[in-house]
């Protein structure tokens, strides 16, 4: 999550398709919602989902991780240059 403030500047430079950015964004908010629905559990339900929350904290962490690459990979610094006038 620390990598989404830095996302509005490099839009412009980001050479990915809207498909797969739309199944990054669905991948993403989906590994987000287990693990915060897990963690509901254990905080406000009192159920022992200790292994549970950190197998689901793994398979976030994996995601975001694997966004993050995709990112990175798809970053081209010379899109989203205006030509200067001479």
């Amino acid at each position: 999550m620390w990598f989404l403030p830095l996302l509005p500047p490099l839009l412009p430079h980001l050479n990915i398709s809207s498909t797969k950015a739309g199944g990054m964004i669905a991948l993403w908010i989906a590994g987000q919602a287990v693990w915060l629905g897990t963690a509901y559990r254990l905080e406000f339900l009192a159920e022992e989902v200790y292994l549970t929350l950190w197998a689901v904290g793994i398979g976030l962490f994996a995601i975001s991780v694997w966004v993050l690459g995709e990112v990175i990979e798809g970053f081209d610094p010379g899109l989203g240059r205006r030509g200067k006038a001479n």
